[in-house]
This record gives structure tokens, C-alpha cells and sequence, in this order.
């Protein structure tokens, strides 16, 4: 028993909620088919598999309705009926539709076919007007709110005239003598369409052809002009026309409403061009062109960017005829949509677009309106420079070439696209620093820069550089850190010792960690220094008694030598200038000479000699010239002509320019001893 309890309760629930879902089809359309059947689509309800059948009734007046079949029930979705004999093409029919369970019934609502309607009598042979019912009211649920109106002209060629929400429509048929059918659709959002019936006429043209006026001249995304007029209501096509010395016809378009024509030949961006339209009526004639309503392309001339005031200014040739109202400045930033930058009134033809980015590429077009129309330009584009502001300069070394030169090395930014490193100079005993050079970004390809001053006097005394980093509009972004060279100076102390002292060189990142002391006697440069002192010191005394006989010239430079750490990676040697010393020749002369003993020649004795134009001469006491050398290395041998001189007295004679040009002449006697 408890189990029968259970099982019978559980039926009821099941029965509940079966009968509670039972609903009606949903009628969405009704179509008028060309034989006059009309065809009904519905959806099925949720329960369709519960659905016996659905039956159609029908009604010639809405008012007595028979049922004029079925449509089987279990199917879900779109469903679809066709009354054959609805004769629906001579009046409006009604239609509802039952849905039919095992134990209930559900009505739709009624939709009645839309019946189309037709007058074009005289004298409006050239109009249609048009009216019609509608299919329910309110319309059924998804339906369009438009009804939209077709013919089928040319014949066999349905095309969609206009749309409406009216139950009436007014339009002219401008063709020469033909029969047109109309008809009527609305939608709805479950995919099907009511539809009315056919209705047509004869209709013929009673207008003569007018002349177009062309409403807009514009140039599109492919440099293409794209031109529209008004529509003629006697048209059947309209002739293009275009200037090129004669106007020239390039093309026909047909249809009443094809009003635009795109002319892919001539280059829109580079000239102005202008059209003028013809008619050609329904009826073949062709009307006249105006040519006093021809009109001409924009074209934007010259597009620039100045990255320095972030602008870009614009410029284009003005619209002819007729004047515009004003000029709007559309912009796309790096393909983005179109967007307005200004305008300015119809007698400019300039616009500066202010406040734009760097490294953007930027889209532009020119557009005006008029009182019958429009016009815009072709779009050009300009790419910003993508400016980038200097981040750092470091000056890493002011070093003085052998040649009395300084060489500047530095480290610069060259991201940047553009600007200038300006070099400063202070010069010895003044205050004032002067701009000496300029080095432009494009004659940098790689760090360092190097830049080598040639008219520096570095011996005079220390010069201190530094560098101005200006951007790529002359503006003064960075200023480097100041370098302050090494000045050497020095003087002979003895014929043992010279003395030097210097400045200290100041400005590196690192500090300096030693100062090296380099000496050059000759011409050879030496490759390792004589020694070196602390960064502390600054003076230095060099005892070069131990060289024995030197010529007397010595040229000193000292070298600071930067310790490690640099945070630009540097480690740079610097030199001071070259300091020369010149210590006078001392000269001694024997007076007494024994050919072939301890001192086997007879010649001067010099300690540090460096003159010139040396001559050294042996007279007899007679005044006769019996030897004669410019060698200081060279000595007489006691001999004169392949003999032994004479015992006796002889006279030297010496001359020579010491290390200051300044002539010597020295004269003795000396006694040859056998």
C-alpha cells in the first residue's frame, strides 16, 4: 500500500508539471506567395513533443474562420504551412492556428497576409504610391518595425527600393514606358519575412531630363576620387564627365538612385580634377551638363612636422565652388580611428595641429561641408621623429699630445636622433669659459667622441674643458663634468739635477692614483716612465748625474694615471705638456798634446753638448790650416798630410751655436810633445 501511495503521487506531480508547460505555436509570418497561396511559419511551443497537430483556420473577411488543415504534431523549431487556395493576391486573408494536446487546446493570435495596393492614374504616370495593411497590431512578437519596399525593375530583378514605418509610400518611376511590380516584406527575428502580394503597373516618363548637381567630391583610403550628386527623378543613369582640356565622357551609371562614381585613374593626391554629370532618362535621351556646376577634388599640398614646437602644419588648396562653410582637420594616430583636430574658416587653407606626440605616425584629411554637399581630401600621413632627450655625457679625458695638442675624449647618448655637443674652454689665467666647437649628432657614429684642439698653448698653463649637451631644437639639456689639464713646469737646477713641478689634473670620475715622470733626451720616446710619485705630490726632483755625458736637452711629461672604478668604465691616462730643459755645454781643451799617447786625438771635451754648426781647426804658428772637422766626435790625430807634425806650438780654433742659437767662438794654443 505504501508503495502505491508513493507511485501515485509521484504520477500526479509528473501530470502537474506536463499540463502546466502546455502552450500555443507562435505565429510569426505569413507570405503571399506569386500563385496568390500564402504560406504560414510558426514556432513550435516548448512541449512539442507533447503536441497532437496543429490546425490552420482560415478567414477571406476576419470574421467567420474554417479550419483548412493540419500540420502534425512532435515536431519542434520553425514549422511552415501553405494554403493553396488563399487567393491571397486579391485581398488580405486571415490566419490563426491552433495547437492541440491529448486533453487541451491553444490559440495563436490572428496575422492577416499584407495586401498591397497600387495608384499611378494620371497625371502621376511617373509615381507610384503604394499602401497596404498590416499584419497585426501590434505586430507580432519579433517582427521589424520596417517594412520594406522591392520592385522588380529591370523585370526579373527584385531590388530594394526603401524602407518605411508607414503603411504608405510615395516614389517616382521615372522609366520611358514599362510595367513594374512592387512588393512589400517585414521581418522577424525567428528568420522568416511576411510578404504581400505583387502589384504593378504601367508607368511612363513625363519629365524632361534635369541636370545634376553634384553634392560632394571627396577622395578615399586608395586615392581615389569618389564623387556623388543628387538624384534626378527622371533618371535611368547619368554620364560622367571629366576636364582633361575637353570635357571628356569616361563613364555611364546606371540606376536612378546610383548617385556616386568612383574614378580610379587620374592621381588625386598630386592634382585637382574637375567633373561635371548628365542625365539619361528612362526614355534614352541625355540631358545637358552644366558646366558652370562642375566641381574639383581638395588636395592636401604640404604636410611638415616641427619636432621642436610638437606640431604638425597642414596645408591644402581650397574647395572652388561653391565656398564652403569651413574646413575640418580629421587626424588618426598610428591607425587608430579619426578624430577631429579643429577647424578654420573657408578663407584659410592652413592649420596647425599643436601638442603631437614623437614617433607616431599621423593620418590626415581635409574635409568641408557646403549647403548642397561635401568635400574631403585623400589622407596623407607624416611620421614624428621620435625625439629622445640626452641622458648623460661624461668627459673622460683632456690629454696633450706630443704635439702640443689637446685630445678630448667623451662619453655621449647617441640615442638621440639629433643635436650638438658644444665644447668649452677656460684658458689659462682666466675665468671665462668660450665655446670652441660644436659636434653634431650626425658626425657620431660611436662612443667615445674625440675631438682634438689644436689651438691650445698648453705650456702657457692648465686649461679647463667641459662639454653642453644640446637637444635636437638647440635647447641645452646636460652639461658635462669639467676636466682641468696637467701644466708642467721646471728648471735646471745644476749640472746634476733638475727640478719639476705641476698642477694637479682634476675631474675624472676616479680619482688619480699615481703621477708618472717621463724623460726624453734624443728623439726616441721613452716607453716607460722614470718614475712616479703619489696623487699628493706634485713635484719632482730628477739627479740624472748618473747618465755621464749627455747632451744637455731634456724633455719632461708627466702622466696621471686614474684608479680603478670609474662608473663609466673607464680607466684614462693623462699627460701633462711637454717641458723642455736645456742644461749649457762645458767645454775643456788640453794644452799640451803627444800624438799616439794616453789622449790619442786632440779635440774638445764637452759635457752636455747640443749645439750646431760646429767647426773645430788646427793652425801651425805660421797661420797655415792643417786640420779641420764639423764632427765633435772627431779629434786631430797629430798628423798633417800623412806626416807627423813638428814638435812645437800649435793654435785651435772652435765655433759653434749652443741649444739658445748663440754663436761660440773659443781660441787657444796647445804644444805637441814627442
Amino acid at each position: 500500500m505504501k508503495f502505491l501511495f508513493w507511485h501515485t503521487i509521484l504520477f500526479l506531480l509528473l501530470f502537474t508539471f506536463s499540463a502546466g508547460a502546455q502552450e500555443s505555436a507562435v505565429f510569426s509570418c505569413l507570405q503571399v506567395n506569386d500563385d496568390g497561396s500564402a504560406t504560414l511559419w510558426f514556432q513550435a511551443p516548448p512541449d512539442a513533443a507533447d503536441v497532437l497537430q496543429y490546425d490552420i483556420f482560415y478567414s477571406a473577411n476576419g470574421t467567420t474562420f474554417t479550419n483548412t488543415g493540419s500540420v502534425p504534431g512532435g515536431a519542434g523549431g520553425s514549422l511552415s504551412y501553405t494554403h493553396t487556395g488563399a487567393q491571397a493576391g486579391t485581398g488580405s486573408r486571415f490566419y490563426y492556428i491552433e495547437t492541440v494536446y491529448s486533453s487541451s487546446t491553444f490559440r495563436s493570435e490572428t496575422l492577416q497576409t499584407i495586401y498591397l495596393q497600387l495608384d499611378n492614374n494620371a497625371p502621376d504616370f511617373n509615381q507610384a504610391d503604394l499602401f497596404w495593411n498590416a499584419v497585426s497590431n501590434p505586430l507580432p512578437g519579433g517582427s521589424s518595425t520596417l517594412y520594406r519596399i522591392f520592385w522588380d525593375y529591370p523585370s526579373g530583378s527584385w531590388q530594394f527600393v526603401n524602407e518605411t514605418e508607414n503603411l504608405q509610400f510615395s516614389m517616382p518611376v521615372i522609366v520611358c514606358n514599362d510595367s513594374i511590380n512592387f512588393r512589400i516584406e517585414i521581418e522577424n527575428s525567428t528568420g522568416c519575412s511576411s510578404v504581400s502580394n505583387l502589384r504593378g503597373n504601367w508607368f511612363r516618363n513625363v519629365v524632361e531630363p534635369a541636370i545634376p548637381v553634384i553634392d560632394s567630391i571627396s577622395v578615399d583610403a586608395d586615392e581615389h576620387i569618389i564623387m556623388g550628386w543628387e538624384p534626378v527623378p527622371t533618371a535611368a543613369a547619368y554620364i560622367i564627365y571629366r576636364w582633361e582640356g575637353i570635357w571628356n565622357p569616361i563613364d555611364t551609371v546606371f540606376g536612378l538612385n546610383n548617385n556616386f562614381y568612383t574614378d580610379t585613374v587620374p592621381n588625386a593626391c598630386a592634382e585637382n580634377i574637375a567633373y561635371s554629370v548628365a542625365t539619361i532618362d528612362t526614355c534614352g535621351s541625355s540631358g545637358p551638363k552644366d558646366e558652370n556646376k562642375q566641381r574639383r577634388n581638395m588636395r592636401i599640398d604640404t604636410i611638415v612636422h616641427n619636432t621642436c614646437d610638437a606640431s604638425i602644419t597642414l596645408n591644402w588648396t581650397k574647395y572652388r565652388v561653391p565656398q564652403p562653410e569651413n574646413y575640418e582637420i580629421w587626424f588618426s594616430e598610428n591607425g587608430a580611428a579619426f578624430q577631429k583636430a579643429g577647424e578654420v574658416p573657408a578663407t584659410d587653407s592652413v592649420f596647425v595641429h599643436s601638442g603631437v606626440n614623437n614617433g607616431v605616425n599621423y593620418i590626415y584629411y581635409v574635409h568641408c561641408s557646403f549647403a548642397t554637399g561635401s568635400s574631403t581630401t585623400c589622407r596623407k600621413s607624416v611620421n614624428t621623429f621620435s625625439y629622445t632627450e640626452p641622458r648623460f655625457v661624461y668627459l673622460a679625458n683632456a690629454d696633450v699630445l706630443p704635439e702640443q695638442e689637446i685630445e678630448l675624449t667623451a662619453e655621449v647618448d647617441l640615442d638621440v636622433v639629433a643635436g650638438w655637443w658644444d665644447i668649452y674652454r677656460t684658458d689659462p689665467g682666466s675665468s671665462s669659459p668660450q665655446q670652441i666647437a660644436s659636434v653634431s649628432r650626425t658626425d657620431v657614429n660611436s662612443n667615445p667622441l674625440v675631438y682634438v684642439d689644436q689651438d691650445a698653448e698648453p705650456g702657457t698653463g692648465p686649461y679647463t674643458y667641459f662639454i653642453r649637451v644640446l637637444d635636437s631644437c638647440g635647447f641645452e639639456k646636460l652639461e658635462s663634468n669639467p676636466l682641468k689639464t696637467i701644466h708642467l713646469s721646471g728648471e735646471i737646477v745644476d749640472d746634476k739635477t733638475n727640478n719639476l713641478r705641476w698642477t694637479a689634473f682634476e675631474g675624472w670620475d676616479a680619482p688619480v692614483e699615481k703621477y708618472y715622470i717621463f724623460r726624453m733626451m734624443g728623439e726616441q720616446e721613452p716607453t716607460t716612465p722614470i718614475d712616479s710619485v703619489d696623487a699628493t705630490m706634485f713635484e719632482y726632483t730628477d739627479d740624472y748625474s748618473a747618465l755621464g755625458n749627455v747632451d744637455g736637452r731634456f724633455v719632461y711629461w708627466v702622466q696621471a694615471v686614474e684608479q680603478n672604478g670609474n662608473v663609466y668604465n673607464y680607466k684614462e691616462k693623462a699627460r701633462s705638456n711637454r717641458l723642455h730643459l736645456f742644461l749649457e755645454a762645458r767645454v775643456y781643451f788640453a794644452n799640451a798634446f803627444k800624438p799616439g799617447g794616453v789622449m790619442p786625438v786632440f779635440k774638445p771635451i764637452f759635457r752636455f753638448f747640443s749645439g750646431t754648426a760646429y767647426i773645430f781647426q788646427i793652425y801651425n804658428r805660421w797661420g797655415q790650416l792643417i786640420f779641420e772637422t764639423s764632427d765633435p766626435e772627431e779629434g786631430w790625430t797629430g798628423e798633417y798630410k800623412g806626416n807627423r807634425a813638428a814638435q812645437g806650438v800649435y793654435i785651435y780654433h772652435l765655433s759653434y751655436r749652443d741649444v739658445y742659437g748663440k754663436a761660440v767662438v773659443l781660441r787657444g794654443t796647445l804644444t805637441v810633445l814627442y
